[in-house]
C-alpha cells in the first residue's frame, strides 16, 4: 500500500494464481516507480501476499527498455535511455527496489538544465552520504563502508546526475554474426576527400565489401554524388554475372546512400548506423584501414608522386582480394567468390621499372622499339597492364612488356645528393619529386606536346583516362662548351618623360637619350653658374604652386574655375544640402 497512488473501483476480474486458484481483483491503482514514471492500470488483489509485475505490460505502459544481465536487470527510458529503475536477481526472480511514495517529496526545481530532481528527506542517510562524497560510486562507498559502518548507502538509488556527468558509450561486442550466402549482406562507405586529387582528379573512394567472401571493390570518384549511379550499376552487374540479387545494403548515415526509391523498387533492405559510431558499420572501416596501410607502404617503396594515389588503391584492393585471411579459414576472397584458386603468376611489383614495346604506327625505322615505363596496376577487362611513360608522362594499357620488378625508377632527390651537386640550376628545376632520375642530360627543354587519343576503352573499377600529356626532351648530343646565350635585344622605343614633369628640368645630365635627339639641351642650357640666392628664383619662375587654404587658392583664376566646377557638380547630384549654420557653431574650411 505504501507505494500505491491511487486507486478506483473497475468491474470485477478473476485472476488465476499459480497455485491454480483463482481470485476476484475489483480495485486498479497507479504505483509510484519514481518521480517520472507511474505505473497504471494495475489490478489490487488482497489476498495476493506479493507483488508481481508483467514484463510485457512494464514494457508497454512504461514506453521503456529492459536489459537483462546475469545477476539482475535495467529499466531504461526507450528514447533517452535514461535509468528508470534496476533490479536485484534473488533465486529465478528479479526483485525491483522503489522507495516508499510517503517518505518522498517531489518538488520541482526551477533550472535551465535539470528539472523535477527528488528530494529526500534528511532520514535517508544513505543518499545524503552519496551527495556527501561528490557522487561517489557503489563500488567506492562499499569500501568506505567497511571502514567506517555509520556510513551507510543505497545500491539501487538512482541518481539522475551521476549519469549525466558520468555516463560512457556502451561497449560494442564482438560481431559473431556472418552472412551464409555471398551479397545478402554488402558495406559501403566512402572515403575522402583527400586534400591532394589524383592525377584524373579524384578526391575520394567508394568501397563495396561482401560480408560472406570479404571480396572488395574500390570506384575512385570525384564528387560524392557518383555514388548513386555506381551503387545503381553494382547491383545490376551481381544480378547479370552471380544471377543473385543482393539483399541488406549497410552504410553510415551519409546522404549519397539515401535511395529509398531504388532500394524499394529492388527490394533491397538498407540498415544504416547510428550517428557518430562507424563501429557499427566497421568491417567497411577497417578495411579502408587495411586499403591506406598498404597503399602507403607502396607509395613509399615505389617513390611515385601522390597524384597517383588512386592507382595505388586501386591495385591495394586487388592484392587483398588474393590474399588468405584467418575470417574465411585462411581461404582468399577470390576463393571464396569465384570458387577458383587465384593466379599469382601476374602479380607483378608497383611502380617498379618496365620496358613497353612501342606501336608500329607510331614509329619509323630509326625510332625507339620500347618505351620506359613504370608499372601502376591492372586494366579490368583486358588482359594488359597500366603502364606510366617515364618520357612522356602518358598512361597506357599494353600486354607486350618486360619488367625488372627489383629496380624503381622514381627516386627522391634527397637519395642521389652526389649526383645533383653537379647539376645547375636549370637542370635540378626539373628534378622534383614527382621525376624520375635518369642519366644526367646535358640540356633539359620543356615543351608541350599535343594530346594522343586514348585507344583503351574506360573500366568501371579502374576509370582509366588518358590525361594531357607534357613532355622532356633532352638532348644529349649538345656540347657543354657551346654557348647558346643570345645578345640581349634593346628596345628602339623613344624614351619620354611623364606628362606630369613635362613642364620641369629633371635630367639636364642625359647619359640614356633617343638617337633621334640632335642637339641635346645641356649643351646649352645649364643652372651651375647661378648663385645660391638666385637659383631657387630661377627654377620657381616656371613651377607650379598649390596652394594651401581657401584664402590662397581664390588669388589665382585656375584655382577659381576648378572650386567653381566642384561645386556645380555636388549640387547637380544633390550632395549636399545648404542650410543655415546654428549658432555656437563654426563652419569647415
Amino acid at each position: 500500500m505504501s507505494h500505491f497512488i491511487s486507486y478506483h473501483q473497475i468491474n470485477p476480474i478473476f485472476v488465476k494464481l499459480p497455485n491454480r486458484n483463482q481470485v476476484i481483483a475489483n480495485y486498479s491503482v497507479s504505483v509510484f516507480i519514481n518521480q517520472d514514471h507511474v505505473l497504471d492500470n494495475v489490478l489490487y488483489i488482497p489476498n495476493f501476499t506479493f507483488n508481481l509485475l508483467s514484463v510485457a505490460k512494464l514494457i508497454d505502459n512504461l514506453s521503456c527498455v529492459i536489459v537483462f544481465y546475469s545477476n539482475g536487470c535495467h529499466i531504461k527510458d526507450k528514447t533517452s535511455l535514461k535509468m528508470i529503475g534496476s533490479d536485484e536477481m534473488q533465486g529465478r526472480l528479479y526483485i525491483l527496489r522503489v522507495p516508499s511514495y510517503q517518505n518522498i517529496q517531489i518538488k520541482p526545481v526551477k533550472s535551465p538544465h535539470i528539472t523535477n530532481i527528488v528530494n529526500f528527506t534528511a532520514s535517508d542517510l544513505e543518499t545524503l552520504w552519496h551527495f556527501r562524497l561528490g557522487h561517489a560510486s557503489n563500488k567506492s562507498l562499499d569500501v568506505i563502508r567497511n571502514k567506517f559502518p555509520f556510513v551507510k548507502y543505497n545500491k539501487y538509488f538512482i541518481c539522475d546526475i551521476c549519469h549525466f556527468l558520468k555516463q560512457k558509450k556502451l561497449p560494442f561486442p564482438l560481431s559473431a554474426s556472418k552472412s551464409r550466402k555471398y551479397f545478402d549482406l554488402i558495406h559501403v562507405d566512402v572515403w575522402g576527400p583527400y586534400s591532394l586529387s589524383s592525377i584524373h582528379g579524384h578526391k575520394y573512394f567508394l568501397t563495396i565489401v561482401d560480408d560472406y567472401s570479404r571480396y572488395t571493390w574500390v570506384f575512385p570518384l570525384k564528387q560524392k554524388s557518383e555514388v548513386v549511379k555506381i551503387l545503381e550499376d553494382f547491383v545490376i552487374f551481381i544480378q547479370t554475372q552471380f544471377e543473385t540479387g543482393i539483399k541488406v545494403i549497410r552504410s553510415d548515415n551519409e546522404t549519397e546512400f539515401f535511395m529509398t526509391n531504388f532500394f524499394s523498387n529492388k527490394g533491397i533492405i538498407h540498415q544504416t548506423s547510428c550517428v557518430n559510431t562507424p563501429q557499427q558499420n566497421s568491417i567497411v572501416e577497417r578495411k579502408h584501414g587495411h586499403l591506406l596501410n598498404v597503399a602507403r607502404a607502396l607509395m613509399i617503396q615505389s617513390h611515385l608522386s601522390k597524384i597517383y594515389w588512386s592507382y595505388s588503391v586501386i591495385h591495394v584492393a586487388h592484392i587483398i582480394n588474393m590474399l588468405s585471411t584467418p575470417v574465411l579459414n585462411d581461404f582468399s576472397p577470390h576463393e571464396m567468390l569465384y570458387k577458383t584458386p587465384q593466379d599469382f603468376n601476374q602479380l607483378k611489383v608497383f611502380g617498379s621499372l618496365c620496358y613497353a614495346s612501342t606501336l608500329l604506327t607510331n614509329r619509323n625505322k630509326f625510332d625507339p622499339k620500347a618505351s620506359k615505363c613504370v608499372f601502376i596496376g591492372f586494366k579490368k577487362g583486358t588482359k594488359g597492364y597500366i603502364l606510366l611513360n617515364i618520357q612522356s608522362r602518358e598512361i597506357f594499357v599494353s600486354r607486350d612488356v618486360i619488367f625488372y620488378e627489383h629496380v624503381f625508377p622514381y627516386q627522391r632527390v634527397e637519395d642521389i645528393s652526389n649526383e645533383t651537386d653537379s647539376l645547375d640550376i636549370h637542370d635540378q628545376f626539373f628534378f622534383t619529386e614527382d621525376q624520375p632520375i635518369l642519366n644526367k642530360p646535358s640540356q633539359v627543354i620543356f615543351t608541350p606536346c599535343d594530346n594522343t587519343e586514348n585507344n583503351v576503352n574506360d573500366d568501371h573499377e579502374s576509370d582509366i583516362q588518358i590525361p594531357e600529356k607534357v613532355c622532356f626532351h633532352r638532348d644529349q648530343n649538345l656540347n657543354e662548351n657551346h654557348e647558346t646565350t643570345q645578345s640581349i635585344q634593346m628596345s628602339t622605343r623613344p624614351k619620354r618623360p611623364p606628362e606630369y614633369l613635362k613642364d620641369y628640368h629633371c635630367n639636364l645630365d642625359v647619359s640614356n637619350t633617343s638617337s633621334r635627339v640632335k642637339y641635346f639641351l645641356n649643351s646649352v642650357l645649364s643652372y651651375d653658374k647661378l648663385s645660391p640666392s638666385y637659383k631657387p628664383f630661377v627654377m620657381s619662375i616656371s613651377s607650379h604652386v598649390e596652394p594651401n587654404t581657401y584664402s590662397e587658392a581664390v588669388k589665382y583664376d585656375c584655382w577659381k574655375k576648378v572650386i567653381q566646377c566642384e561645386i556645380s557638380a555636388l549640387e547637380s547630384n544633390q550632395t549636399w544640402e545648404i542650410v543655415l549654420l546654428p549658432k555656437n557653431k563654426t563652419a569647415i574650411g
